[in-house]
Parts: structure tokens; sequence; C-alpha cells
């Protein structure tokens, strides 16, 4: 920062709100410093038996709460439709998911079918559209 305080700076939020960093680099002292973010509904046991209306109420509610209050902007990445975490290799090489219960931990919500092909081409016709309207 002592040499060039116009390159921008991100730090993450640590899976913490970001309000969290109030205070932290403050932008009276540090220009350009922003908080990097991300939300995702699908390694949290709580998100594995949501409905498609609460994955959606939760996202549509970010703005009014967890990302409110930051003294700093925010830059909200890894945004996904993913609702669970069947994709092939997100859990790692050789790894199951926690909602069909081949993860090493937790209680199955369901059978992950062709979510975990890599392709949305096999999902089911209302797997698209509840895919579609959570994005």
């Amino acid at each position: 920062r002592d040499i060039d305080s116009t390159v921008g700076v991100s730090i993450s939020d640590a899976s913490l709100p970001p309000r969290t960093w109030n205070g932290f680099l403050a932008p009276k002292t540090y220009k350009n410093v922003y908080i990097d973010t991300y939300h995702n509904q699908v390694f949290d046991d709580i998100f594995r038996t949501f409905t498609i209306d609460q994955h959606v109420k939760l996202a549509c509610s970010l703005p009014h709460g967890r990302l409110r209050g930051a003294d700093k902007p925010l830059i909200v990445k890894e945004w996904s439709g993913a609702m669970t975490d069947c994709a092939m290799y997100l859990n790692g090489r050789g790894i199951g998911s926690r909602f069909d219960g081949s993860f090493p931990s937790g209680k199955p919500s369901g059978a992950c079918g062709a979510r975990s092909k890599g392709s949305s081409s096999e999902l089911s016709a209302q797997q698209k559209k509840d895919t579609l309207r959570y994005i």
C-alpha cells in the first residue's frame, strides 16, 4: 500500500458476514480495498432439505441481511445454480456427496442421479426449471 494505493486489494470474508471486517483496512485510511464474498447453499446440512422456494428466498434475502452494512465495497463471486453438492469432484476426487449420503458424514436427503454427471442435459425438466429460477 505504501508503493501504490491505487491498486485494488481484495480480502476474503473468511466465510464470515462481510461487516465482520468493518474497521479492518478502514476506507478512511486505505483506498481501493474490497471484500471478496460468496454464498452457496450446498455444504451446510440445513440447506439439503430446502425446497426450491426456500433456496430462492434465502438467496434473495442476502442484500437485506448478510451482505448489508459492510464498510467496504463487496465483490460477490462463485454464484452457481447448484442446490446440492452432487456435482462430480465438488468435494474432492473420489469423495461422494452429502446429499446422497456417500460423503463420509451427514444424513442423506435424496439421490443425486443426473446431477452428478457433469452436464445439465440429463437433468429432468423440473430440475432445469428450478435451476433457472434459482439463478
